[in-house]
C-alpha cells in the first residue's frame, strides 16, 4: 500500500531521485550501445562541420547534427537542423521528436504532445520519445496514453527501467496495483 517513493528506499536502499538518475543513465547507455542515440560529445559538432560540405544534405548526417546540437543544449540550432530535415522529409521521426523534446523542456506541453506524437506515428524507434510522450500524456491525465507510450519504449527496450518505475507509479496512482 506505500506509494513508489516511499517504498523504494527500503526495498531498494535508495531513493527515488538516485533511482531514477539510475535509470537514466542505463536508457542511455543501451540507447548509445544500439546507437540510437549516441553518448554525448562536446567535439562531434566540430567534426561533423569538417565533413559538412561532402555529407550536408544526408538526412542522416542532419539527424546527428541535430541530436548532437540537443546534447548540447542548443535548442536554437537543434531546431534550426530539425525543420531542415523536415523540409526534405515532413515526417521524419526524429526530427519531429527532438522538436517534442525542446517543447517538452521549454514548459510547452501541448506543442510537446504534438510533436512526440507525431514522431511516435511516424514510426520513431527513439526510446527517449516515447518516454517523454508517456510523461506528456501523464501529466495530461491521459492514463491509458502514458501507459501505451511507455508500453512502446518498453518493446522497444526491455531494461528500460525508468518505462517500468513510470507504469508502476501510473498503476498504483490508478488503484491497478
Amino acid at each position: 500500500g506505500k506509494d513508489l517513493a516511499a517504498a523504494l528506499p527500503e526495498a531498494a536502499g535508495e531513493s527515488l531521485e538516485e533511482f531514477s538518475r539510475r535509470a537514466m543513465a542505463a536508457v542511455r547507455a543501451r540507447a548509445e550501445s544500439l546507437a540510437i542515440w549516441p553518448a554525448p560529445d562536446a567535439d562531434r559538432l566540430a567534426r561533423l562541420e569538417a565533413v559538412r560540405d561532402e555529407r550536408g544534405d544526408e538526412i542522416a548526417f542532419l539527424e546527428l547534427v541535430a541530436l548532437t546540437r540537443y546534447q548540447a543544449g542548443d535548442a536554437a540550432g537543434t531546431t534550426k537542423t530539425a525543420e531542415r530535415i523536415l523540409e526534405r522529409a515532413p515526417d521524419n521521426p526524429r526530427a519531429l521528436g527532438l522538436l517534442g523534446l525542446i517543447d517538452r523542456r521549454e514548459e510547452r506541453p501541448e506543442a510537446a504532445r504534438e510533436r512526440l506524437e507525431a514522431a511516435a506515428a511516424a514510426g520513431g524507434g527513439d526510446v527517449p520519445v516515447y518516454l517523454n510522450l508517456g510523461e506528456v500524456r501523464a501529466a495530461a491525465a491521459d492514463t491509458a496514453g502514458a501507459l501505451a507510450a511507455y508500453a512502446r519504449a518498453l518493446e522497444l527496450y526491455p531494461g528500460a527501467v525508468l518505462a517500468h518505475r513510470k507504469r508502476a507509479e501510473l498503476f498504483t496512482e490508478s488503484g491497478r496495483l
